[in-house]
């Protein structure tokens, strides 16, 4: 559920306080308007979480909305008090990060963009890595067999029921019916050559298809290959022009533990001096305040477990230190529990049809991520704190989740200044 806010809630006087006349069209919100604006909405939002709602905290990191949503469970709970309402942590917008360089900002959207192509390759070499019957490519093929072995399952059930019929007429006569018995031998052994061509067909198909997959894999494989010699080419050059500290600068490593390509994360490090690796490892981005592991922990994935798995392995193989806490006390595991629990709640109360699929590969995952995030120490209050209560720990003192703009008309506004 989307908050309502913005203008509902502004009077005429707030309203004309939203520009300064004196700048030119597209200007950013006032500073006095969006103080009043802010405290308006997260009033606002109050009322809702006092009701039994909860807050979509993903929501808030990359766009101006705030959301909340509930699933029945939620409303069976008493209505909150005026101050228990008020003591509910509200995460808003990160507050901008320091204006990256010219430079650094191009490296890091350049990495950003390479993540995202070769997470392009990567899902189409993975779209051929599935049975023949249920690729695209040969779904005029799967339906053919499919209605094939139907029509040989519907023969071979009438000939079984004909025999059977045959034979409770009794040893007198079936003697007296050569005939008859005939037919039936027929019948059933035109069944055994239609179930045998279906499954000639059905190999035939397979063998088609593992032969177009495998070249197609080849060539996107290659073509991969190439990419990311590409990218490691201009990130030297790069690297030669500016320096490498260009990469700490940029938080590249960061974006792109992010995105779970773990091959770019070893690549930026390997540009990187020895005293300056655990640095790049361990360091707090200047967006969110997280680390590479928690970045990696905290990503929500569906089809690509094992890739958040081994990105996890190899940022700990390369030293990253998973006792390390955030703001708000939480470690990567808590991260990575944090994340899991908003995704599962979200799936309940807005995509009930997916809520529950995949549950053993979902468990398995998680007590794999479990194992490997595990801090030394065992997790923080703040880790455990995830598994015990809906909300977040609370953590009024958090910068990290300082207040930004939080209306679409402003943010529209924003964007099209920058």
């Amino acid at each position: 559920m989307y908050i309502p806010y913005g203008r509902t809630l502004m009077t005429k006087e707030e309203m004309d306080l939203k520009y300064d006349v004196e700048l030119p069209p597209r200007q950013p919100p006032t500073d006095e308007y969006m103080n009043i604006f802010r405290t308006k909405t997260i009033q606002d939002m109050r009322q809702f979480l006092r009701a039994g709602f909860a807050q979509v905290k993903e929501t808030v990191l990359n766009t101006d909305c705030y959301h909340v949503f509930c699933v029945p469970s939620f409303l069976e709970e008493e209505l909150l008090s005026h101050d228990e309402a008020l003591a509910i942590p509200i995460k808003t917008r990160p507050k901008p990060p320091p204006k990256l360089s010219e430079n650094a900002q191009a490296l890091l959207a350049f990495m950003v963009s390479s993540c995202s192509s070769r997470r392009g390759y990567s899902e189409t070499i993975m779209s051929w890595q599935v049975p023949a019957l249920e690729h695209p490519l040969m779904r005029s093929g799967a339906l053919s067999i499919t209605a094939m072995q139907e029509q040989a399952q519907e023969s071979r059930q009438q000939a079984q029921y004909s025999r059977q019929q045959f034979e409770s007429l009794g040893p007198s006569v079936m003697a007296t019916e050569p005939a008859l018995r005939e037919q039936l031998d027929i019948a059933e052994a035109l069944v055994e050559k239609s179930q045998a061509l279906v499954e000639e067909s059905r190999q035939t198909l397979q063998q088609g298809f593992q032969n177009i997959a495998r070249l197609q894999i080849e060539e996107v494989e290659q073509k991969l290959q190439e990419f990311d010699t590409n990218v490691r080419s201009k990130v030297t050059q790069r690297v030669e022009e500016f320096g490498h500290g260009i990469i700490l600068q940029s938080n590249s490593i960061h974006a792109c533990a992010s995105n779970l390509e773990g091959s770019y994360v070893e690549m930026l490090m390997g540009f990187l001096p020895s005293d300056q690796k655990t640095q790049a490892m361990n360091g707090f981005d200047q967006h969110i305040g997280v680390t590479p592991l928690m970045l990696a922990a905290s990503k929500i994935v569906d089809n690509t477990r094992d890739k958040q798995l081994q990105t996890c392995r190899l940022l700990l193989n390369l030293d990253a230190n998973k006792d390390i806490v955030d703001a708000s006390g939480m470690t990567a595991l808590g991260r990575f529990r944090d994340s899991q629990r908003s995704s599962n709640d979200f799936c309940i109360s807005m995509m009930p049809s997916r809520a529950g699929r995949d549950q053993d590969a979902n468990e398995q995952h998680n007590q794999q991520m479990e194992a490997l995030l595990m801090p030394s120490s065992g997790p923080t209050e703040a880790d455990d704190t995830i598994l015990e209560d809906d909300d977040p720990p609370d953590n009024e003192d958090d910068a990290v989740w300082d207040d930004f703009d939080d209306d679409d008309d402003d943010a529209d506004t924003q964007a099209g200044q920058d």
